[in-house]
């Protein structure tokens, strides 16, 4: 029966490979893949050497496709399609599959150690314990299929770990306990050989101990001996010959021989030993030990090493990129510590200009590029991974770190002054001699002593070669620019020429890239020279911004969208008469990036296609008080809204619905209300997720032009439909819901009278969500969702009173009763007091029990409500003027580095010291402290200890005190008429109304309020009446004021109407 299957296994998998049976081929793989036993067929056949290669290929892609989807499945919906593989698949192909790597070529291999590498992320070490007693038996052997084998699934696991915390990577620090050391004499033994086959056993042995250090080093895993060990079998791979004739090769080919690939992952973990554990005083304080060894051992031999790297370079004997790139990475490290510059200064002028200055010029590979396809020249000059493994970004790097020691700048200066100064200097040595002045730009300019020469530098050198004749030059003197635009102008004049220059190359240059480095350099002088250029720029506003925008549109740079953003944020003014021309520039480009074209792939946009729509939102805030242009502009806007809804591009809703809500910020046209339908039908889609991005929009709608809201009937259904969906959601959260009852109490509120109807429809959507389920943290949600029935009080008592059954009224108050503390803000707090004190004016056989049995109960919770409304006000007051304080004194001195003045050139005995890793480690440090004294009061739960280690809190922490008060709920945005300043609800007024009518009307309840209070409650009473007078006096005075009356002394002495005494 096994046989058969696996005969009928064999001739589906050859049937795929070919487009005749393929369909029903893969049905019937597809049903065999229930089957047990299936995943053990494919895995006999992708071992079975007696098969075709194509049917075990076929074989082994089903098996890691299989793996990959049932092995274990951890997505609920695919737990209701998918059937998981069996224990009694999973138990073979734990034990066959790693034999099945060693025996298998190539192509199959590599879909084997997929599978390996899926199965250990799950299954090691608890199902697998075996993985690593076979793997080491496999390095015991004198077989080199079986050494690779167990290499690339070691490999394979280290990838595993490779990216987790210390603390979680307790099974592979166990593993490599044992393997490392028998790595360790594998490689000793391999470096003897070098053949093709021994190298590339190296090769993944040093990718596995990369593995192992990327992000931490772990001191059981890889002692100082080790250290020691494993440092010098690198620097020995580095420093040997390629003895191999690779002659006939080119450069490309030779980079990718295995020979240089060692040197390339040997060099890799010095650099990363060097960065991380090395560095002496840079380096975690856990890592000291490491880093006082390497400079010990290995500093000073390593820099010899790789000088002469360099230096063959220089002669002409090939190296490859990669191995350059880290070479010069390495120096530019080692160059800011003293003890290894001494090393490197006196090769430095002539590394300058024999390798780094050829090395900063302009490459053929780049002409022809520029010349081909030049959207695609900018696109990857603009592109941060280009750079990643590029000589020239390395030299930069180097250039720019020796500079900063003494002697070192001024000779490169002249050297580079002294090629511009030659009429018959090579375009290439021109293009390379404005590289270094912007290498250096920010260490001059940072220099006292020689940032005023870096405007002269400009003027002399770099300002003539904008107009230069060719394409690089003038690209590379408008990079110049923006790398230097920090310098101090103190010459109008030449920052004008400067100005005007750039604007000449975005508008009439013919290059694309060069407009595009003007464009970007512009940005650049922008945010650093402040008001400086604001004028120079105004009058070319207009073509500048245009140009820019199709700039934009041609190359899809993402870097352009900051240069349109900071001309609108400069130019408001200048910018709105051409705004609708913007906003038709700038929706062209929208549909150009998310219209894909027939006939090529659609290039991932997304970041630059929402920094379009947020210069959208920004140009409607420039236009929204300009209603004949907005009108226009609207018009435009409103495509790209419709396209999004449309097209369902979920990646830009949360900014089109940013549009939508500027669009209806102070009116809502009829296209705005076509839209309205369209958020309602994506909601339908995107369920509560979606609610609460688009709750700003249907606040627009509700508040903004509420008659044509409540006009059509379709416009309420909608609104209730999403917030009784998001209230029913069970898997929502709290945030949506929290949204959804906000909406449900703004339509309340602000449909005053109008909507009674619909009042208990609302009462019964939010009824049904608070008696269900709750987490354990809910009060907030809890306490929105009462809101909602406090705002129906609001609106109408009776009709309220009216709807609730007397046993669910009782019930309501009782829940008010209980989390009244959560109701924060302002809002909500003044909306519970006010409600209280209407229930107050009800007959006492309509009052529920709960407060009619303790009226005290409802006079202390106004007061804890008001005390909260105080501390609401105060805290918005102070930070309102903190803020104002912080904006007047933005500006602050540069800190100085301990020992050096920040313009100070480094003096041969100085380490340069990075002040941001200095601040990264202190940051670690007490990190590490704060978890150890947490580890402490977790561990040992004794309470003098916590508190003589400042962590003790009282029995009362849990009090609003303890925790950060709340002065502002993000809710609080969506105001209602009774937050309306100039008529909204004055809570102190209503509460002092309210209790003077009781007093009169009703004594006896009037008593029971305040008779059980204690002497402190009694005397806050009285301060908050005092309160209350004052604000009526106040609201008495605005109104008389408003109709020209005169004005009352809120400060004057308020006698007191109350008799707060026992009778």
């Amino acid at each position: 029966m096994e046989n058969q299957m696996r005969d009928y296994v064999i001739h589906a998998l050859k049937a795929t490979t070919s487009a005749e049976n393929q369909e029903e081929a893969t049905k019937y793989l597809e049903e065999a893949s229930k089957m047990i036993g299936f995943a053990q067929v494919l895995l006999h056949i992708t071992g079975d050497e007696s098969q075709e290669l194509a049917a075990r290929q076929a074989a082994v892609i089903y098996l890691k496709n299989l793996i990959n989807k049932a092995w274990v499945i951890e997505d609920e919906d695919d737990k209701k399609k998918l059937l998981p593989l069996s224990e009694q698949d999973k138990v073979p192909v734990r034990e066959k599959i790693i034999d099945c790597v060693v025996r298998s070529p190539e192509p199959i291999r590599v879909h084997l150690c997929s599978c390996v590498q899926f199965i250990m992320r799950s299954d090691f070490p608890h199902q697998w314990p075996n993985l690593i007693e076979k793997v080491v038996n496999l390095l015991h052997t004198h077989d080199a299929p079986s050494w690779l084998g167990a290499l690339l699934i070691i490999h394979r696991l280290t990838k595993i770990y490779e990216y987790k915390r210390q603390k979680d990577k307790s099974p592979l620090v166990n593993a490599m306990q044992e393997i490392l050391p028998i790595l360790y004499d594998r490689l000793m033994r391999l470096m003897n050989d070098d053949s093709q086959e021994s190298c590339l056993l190296q090769k993944i042995i040093l990718k596995i101990f990369y593995c192992l250090i990327q992000f931490s080093l772990n001191p059981s895993m890889i002692d100082l001996n080790a250290f020691d060990q494993w440092l010098s079998m690198f620097l020995a791979i580095v420093q040997r010959d390629v003895k191999a004739n690779l002659d006939n090769l080119d450069d490309e080919e030779k980079s990718q021989t295995i020979w240089w690939k060692c040197k390339k992952w040997s060099l890799k973990n010095i650099t990363r030993i060097f960065e991380r554990y090395g560095a002496k005083g840079q380096v975690e304080a856990s890592y000291q030990g490491y880093a006082e060894h390497y400079f010990q051992r290995f500093a000073a031999n390593v820099t010899s090493s790789l000088l002469k790297i360099l230096a063959d370079h220089m002669k002409g004997i090939y190296v490859s990129e990669r191995v350059l790139f880290l070479s010069l990475s390495h120096m530019a490290e080692a160059v800011s510590h003293s003890e290894l510059w001494k090393d490197v200064k006196p090769h430095f002028q002539d590394m300058v200009q024999n390798m780094l200055f050829p090395l900063l010029q302009y490459t053929e590979t780049e002409e022809e590029m520029w010349d081909e396809e030049p959207e695609g020249y900018v696109r990857a000059k603009h592109d941060i991974f280009e750079e990643l493994h590029n000589p020239a970004a390395s030299a930069a790097s180097l250039l720019q770190a020796a500079s900063k020691r003494v002697g070192i700048m001024m000779p490169v200066l002249n050297f580079v002054i002294t090629k511009l100064s030659d009429a018959k200097t090579s375009e290439k040595d021109i293009d390379a001699s404005l590289n270094i002045i912007g290498i250096l730009s920010q260490n001059l300019i940072k220099n006292k002593k020689n940032k005023k020469e870096v405007e002269k530098l400009i003027h002399a050198y770099v300002y003539p070669r904008l107009s230069h004749p060719q394409k690089f030059i003038r690209a590379r003197a408008c990079w110049v620019i923006k790398e230097a635009s920090e310098t101090p102008y103190s010459n109008q004049r030449i920052l004008h020429q400067v100005v005007e220059g750039l604007c000449e190359r975005i508008i009439r240059d013919e290059e694309l890239p060069v407009r595009v480095e003007a464009a970007i350099a512009i940005q650049h002088l922008l945010q650093d020279q402040e008001g400086k250029i604001y004028g120079l720029l105004k009058p070319h506003i207009r073509d500048v911004m245009l140009q820019i925008l199709r700039l934009l549109t041609q190359t899809k740079v993402d870097d352009l969208t900051p240069v349109v953003d900071q001309i609108i944020e400069h130019f408001q003014e200048d910018v709105i008469p051409f705004a609708y021309d913007v906003a038709t520039e700038l929706v062209e480009l929208f549909h150009k990036m998310t219209t894909p074209d027939d006939d090529e792939m659609m290039d991932d946009n997304t970041i630059t296609v929402m920094g379009i729509l947020s210069t959208l939102d920004t140009l409607l805030t420039l236009v929204e008080e300009k209603p004949e242009i907005l009108v226009a502009v609207e018009e435009v806007v409103c495509r790209c809204i419709v396209s999004v809804f449309q097209n369902y591009s979920a990646d830009y809703f949360e900014e089109i619905l940013s549009l939508t809500q500027s669009l209806t910020t102070s009116r809502v046209t009829p296209s705005m209300w076509a839209v309205y339908g369209m958020i309602y039908d994506t909601f339908l889609k995107e369920e509560a997720g979606f609610f609460g991005d688009a709750m700003p929009t249907l606040h627009n709608y509700l508040t903004v032009d509420t008659e044509t809201f409540l006009s059509k009937q379709e416009h309420i259904v909608w609104l209730l439909d999403m917030c009784q969906r998001v209230l029913n959601d069970k898997e929502a959260g709290d945030e949506p819901q929290q949204y959804a009852a906000k909406m449900l109490e703004c339509f309340v509120l602000q449909c005053q009278g109008k909507i009674d109807t619909y009042i208990p429809n609302v009462i019964l959507m939010v009824n049904n969500r608070l008696v269900g389920e709750f987490e354990e943290n809910s009060g907030e949600l809890k306490a929105q969702l009462l809101t909602v029935f406090l705002a129906v009080i609001y609106y109408n008592l009776e009709l309220f009173m009216q709807i609730l059954q007397p046993n669910v009224l009782e019930w309501f108050f009782n829940e008010v009763f209980t989390h009244h503390e959560h109701f924060l803000g302002i809002h909500n707090r003044k909306l519970l007091i006010y409600a209280l004190t209407a229930m107050l004016r009800l007959p006492s056989e309509r009052l529920p029990r709960v407060i009619l049995n303790n009226p005290t109960k409802v006079t202390e919770i106004c007061l804890s409500l008001f005390t909260g409304i105080q501390k609401c006000i105060k805290a918005i007051a102070e930070n309102r003027a903190e803020e104002d304080s912080s904006s007047e004194d933005d500006s602050s001195d540069e800190d100085e580095l301990p020992g050096r003045k920040i313009d100070e050139e480094l003096k041969d005995s100085d380490d340069d010291v990075d002040e941001g890793t200095l601040e990264y480690l202190e940051s670690l440090e007490a990190d590490r402290k704060k978890e150890k004294k947490a580890d402490i009061l977790n561990g040992i739960g004794d309470a003098a200890l916590a508190k003589e280690l400042g962590e003790y809190h009282s029995d009362s922490d849990d009090s609003e005190e303890y925790h950060d008060f709340v002065e502002e709920t993000a809710l609080e945005d969506y105001d209602t008429p009774i937050d309306s300043e100039e008529n909204g609800l004055n809570i102190f007024v209503v509460f002092k109304q309210r209790f003077e009518e009781i007093q009169k009307s009703d004594h006896s309840l009037f008593m029971q309020l305040t008779h059980g209070l204690d002497q402190e409650k009694m005397t806050e009473l009285q301060q908050l009446f005092t309160q209350c007078s004052q604000q009526e006096e106040l609201e008495n005075s605005k109104r008389i004021a408003r109709t020209g009356g005169y004005v009352f002394d809120a400060s004057a002495p308020v006698p007191s109407a109350f008799d707060f005494s026992t009778p």
